[in-house]
């Protein structure tokens, strides 16, 4: 992991943007690049893997021919900024980046996914458009092999974003993606969403069939029958940047909870397509002794952020 300083957008870049793009394209606080090496990595105890899910408005027919990849290579941009330097221009490999101000993914350089399958069919949300008329998405189910579990950081950090049970991955390789189902999300009054599964398609070619039959078996069938599952809540607003925060200081606080969450190798064995949660609780303990090193204006401007 190593630490990117924030950018300093042009007056044509700004331009360019609305005031909330522009808060959200540059963040004042930096980011922090996680290496692939980083990511929790998880073995199979009887050939199943982890489900993740991902709403996208393509056609089957494409993704199960493409996957789903990064679209920047996040260590060719940052690469000036590791520790141990090197050519900016040599390819040196995938790395998912955090914006520590927002505490969300650079969406250029991941892969972002939910352990929600309700949740995900909130998105694109946009609380300016509510409600909004009856849509048709199609949420496409991954067997995800190691990932980057951002909502496991934010329950400790942010807790107002976890929210949407999101893990990021590098990579899903059309042959782990599953298959689709396309839905209709309609609001229902001013606080949720509700959907109905219009058509399931399996991807006939995935090289992991077990993990769709256990999806079906299990997820789908619970979602089919308990009209709760097939609900979710807005989001609630996020929180302002924070002005005069060291993201330094907080890329700190992001490497220790990274630290902790790549898990071992028991901790990282998977059954019946079930990730065991991991104990984050010493890890909870450190970002407690590291916020207490901090200043009392600097630990106010945390609390503010997040």
């Amino acid at each position: 992991m190593f630490y990117i300083p924030p950018s300093i957008p042009t007056k044509e870049e700004l331009a360019r943007l609305s005031k909330d793009q522009a808060r959200l394209a540059f963040d004042t606080l930096g980011s922090v690049a996680v290496e692939r090496h980083e990511f929790r990595f998880f073995e199979t105890a009887d050939g199943s893997w982890p489900v993740a899910f991902r709403g996208d408005t393509r056609q089957p027919e494409a993704i199960f021919v493409d996957g789903f990849f990064p679209r920047e290579s996040a260590l060719e941009k940052y690469a000036r900024h590791k520790p141990d330097g090197g050519d900016p221009t040599k390819d040196f490999g995938p790395a998912a980046v955090i914006r520590l101000g927002n505490l969300d993914m650079d969406t250029r350089f991941s892969v972002s996914l939910s352990l929600d399958f309700a949740v995900t069919t909130l998105f694109p949300f946009d609380p300016k458009k509510l409600p909004f008329p009856e849509r048709r998405t199609r949420i496409y189910v991954c067997a995800v092999r190691s990932w980057l579990e951002l909502y496991r950081m934010q329950e400790l950090l942010a807790p107002h974003l976890a929210y949407a049970r999101e893990v990021t991955s590098l990579g899903v390789p059309p042959e782990h993606v599953l298959g689709a189902l396309e839905v209709n999300v309609r609001c229902v009054g001013a606080t949720k969403t509700e959907f109905t599964v219009h058509r399931v398609t399996p991807n006939a070619g995935t090289a992991l069939p077990k993990a769709w039959n256990l999806f079906m078996l299990s997820t789908y069938k619970a979602m089919s029958e308990d009209p709760a599952l097939r609900s979710a809540p807005f989001p609630s607003a996020q929180k302002p940047l924070s002005v005069g925060l060291d993201g330094k200081v907080v890329a700190k606080l992001v490497t220790t909870v990274v630290d902790g969450l790549r898990g071992d190798r028991i901790a990282n064995r998977v059954q019946e397509g079930r990730a065991p949660a991991l104990d984050l609780r010493d890890v909870e303990r450190e970002v407690k002794e590291r916020l207490k090193q901090h200043s009392a204006t600097q630990r106010k401007a945390l609390n503010q952020l997040y």
